[in-house]
């Protein structure tokens, strides 16, 4: 075998890597600013932090799910956007891509419908029925498509959707177990479901990620 035949390994893409940071940390500042527009001065607390990390999950699932799903709409753009080869590739994907931006943005509604729903001393901005109906519907189609498009998934997705369940999985329970315990001793106040829902979202989400760029997934191409 020759040094010719040996093929190097591909280096980052870095003008894609700055042009993926760039465009994410704009979006994430809009979407931000219009969602603090939209409950400024309509009895939103603030200080809160169960509602802002639910708004704040919110919006960081409606984002994501939103690239992606541009990117299954426009493969052109959104190829340049979305860690990929070219478009070419994300056709090719289409079908497990839909499926995972629809999850990714009924995720995304639920919680900011949690967030914006009544409170103790809140009117809120969605009602409670609507909250829950965004619960049931993201539990079905969530479930539902999940386990359709297990088959579109290929060997590499499997093993990183195994590991971050693994990797979220052990988290939570470390997590919770010592949060838990010291909260009944009395040494810490105790979370508040909707900052539970939050904090396991965030936690998978998180999980996700580093499996994702150890695998070498995030690696812009």
């Amino acid at each position: 075998m020759t040094p010719e035949s040996i093929s190097a390994p591909s280096k980052p893409n870095i003008r894609k890597m700055i042009l993926q940071s760039i465009v994410g940390a704009v979006c994430g500042a809009i979407v931000t600013y219009l969602a603090l527009q939209l409950v400024e001065g309509r009895g939103f607390d603030l200080d809160d932090p169960s509602r802002v990390a639910a708004l704040g999950i919110g919006l960081v699932f409606l984002l994501m799910g939103t690239i992606v799903g541009l990117g299954v709409v426009l493969p052109g753009p959104g190829a340049h956007l979305l860690n990929v080869e070219d478009a070419d590739e994300l056709r090719e994907q289409r079908r497990p891509l839909w499926r995972s931006a629809l999850v990714i943005l009924l995720i995304g509604a639920m919680m900011t419908a949690f967030a914006l729903a009544p409170g103790p001393d809140w009117a809120g901005l969605v009602s409670r029925q609507v909250a829950a109906i965004a619960l049931a519907v993201t539990v079905v189609a969530s479930t539902s498509l999940s386990f359709l498009g297990h088959k579109d998934q290929d060997e590499l997705m499997r093993a990183i959707a195994r590991e971050g369940s693994a990797w979220g999985f052990y988290a939570s329970l470390a997590i919770f177990v010592v949060w838990g315990g010291l909260a009944h001793l009395g040494f810490v106040t105790w979370i508040t479901p909707l900052g539970m829902v939050s904090a396991l979202l965030a936690i998978m989400l998180a999980a996700i990620f580093i499996v994702c760029g150890v695998r070498g997934v995030l690696t812009p191409r």
